[in-house]
């Protein structure tokens, strides 16, 4: 089992958006066993939008178990686990996880502050640090990974670039080289692009559409999972 966390302070990352459409792509094309475990306590934002989701399907396919389990066959969508958790008992609830033979756990932890989340990053597999066109999301991201290489050196971090012009793509390759020269930041060799796709069809149900995802298959989920799943191997 591997435990995932992407994380920057900085609001409005993709964060969220980049969790659920990776666990959603990981168990419908992938066949893996995934969970998300939401540790935001402020307002439990991922798990009450996944139980809205799930009344939402529920009620498209009129509680007929046997239509819901040939969707789910189809790939039409997905049924995995999202569940809540106070930062202070993520202790219990890992060890109550590991029971369950997931493949991929990954960590919601919304905007909590560093010093709340540390007890997490400790116990993680792998962390991803998104960041985009915007000069403090990157200070972030450096802080933060200089942070985790310091204090968790057993930890994986990587910085991955998120929401990116197309047309900005290659200058961001050559941004991100200069960042990696001169703070000795680990990358993701993906840049998602800016798409309004990944926000508007976010779901924890409907995973993203394999052959829409293939034409931007070298800077996109395909790649991006697909890197993922190499760097826990």
């Amino acid at each position: 089992m591997k435990i995932i966390i992407v994380y920057n302070h900085k609001g409005g990352v993709s964060k969220t958006t980049t969790t659920v459409n990776t666990a959603t792509f990981l168990e419908a094309y992938y066949g893996k066993k995934v969970a998300i475990i939401d540790c935001d306590d402020y307002q439990w934002s991922t798990y009450n939008n996944h139980q809205r989701e799930m009344d939402l399907v529920l009620d498209s396919y009129q509680n007929d178990r046997e239509a819901i389990e040939k969707a789910i066959a189809e790939k039409k969508i997905v049924n995995y686990d999202v569940e809540k958790c106070l930062v202070q008992d993520f202790d219990d609830k890992i060890e109550e996880v590991r029971s369950k033979d997931y493949d991929y756990v990954f960590v919601d932890l919304g905007n909590r502050t560093l010093s709340e989340c540390e007890p997490v990053f400790g116990i993680a597999d792998q962390i991803l640090i998104p960041y985009s066109n915007d000069e403090e999301e990157i200070q972030k991201a450096i802080a933060f990974y200089n942070l985790i290489r310091n204090n968790f050196p057993h930890v994986q971090a990587f910085c991955l670039v998120v929401k990116i012009e197309k047309s900005r793509v290659e200058n961001h390759q050559k941004i991100r080289n200069i960042l990696q020269e001169k703070h000795g930041l680990q990358y993701y060799d993906t840049i998602i692009p800016l798409r309004t796709r990944f926000v508007k069809e976010r779901s924890f149900f409907k995973p993203l559409n394999f052959e829409t995802e293939k034409k931007d298959f070298n800077q996109g989920l395909i790649s991006f999972v697909d890197e993922l799943l190499h760097k826990t191997a």
